[in-house]
């Protein structure tokens, strides 16, 4: 079983949310339920930042696939940043980019808004 490591911080009007640890089907509950709640704000602009996240199933995906079109009816939009190359090459083989954009960094996630 996964293991989640989830928080939250607010940059002037950015909410970065880090996502971390382990993300399989046991898991991906929890991380929607934290991501649902972080986005309840009514902020427009998220930043992922997977620094510390070591793992993600298709569960996972889904959650932040899910999130992210929540977000953007709402007007706002998900940025990624810091994916690690394993990651990347799941999302790159999934075409994952093309609805999610991935930045190397927090502050260029940022700026791209």
């Amino acid at each position: 079983m996964g293991n989640l490591v989830f928080s939250k911080k607010n940059i002037n009007d950015t909410t970065v949310l880090s996502i971390g640890g382990t993300i399989d089907t046991g898991v991906a509950p929890q991380l929607e339920a934290q991501l649902k709640k972080a986005i309840s704000t009514g902020s427009k602009k998220y930043v992922g930042d997977l620094t510390a996240l070591e793992h993600l199933t298709s569960a996972g995906i889904g959650v932040l696939i899910a999130v992210k079109n929540e977000i953007k009816s709402n007007g706002g939009d998900l940025k990624l940043a810091c994916v690690n190359a394993k990651i990347m090459k799941v999302f790159s083989l999934l075409n994952l980019t093309k609805l999610i954009q991935v930045f190397p960094t927090v502050e260029d996630a940022m700026k791209s808004f």
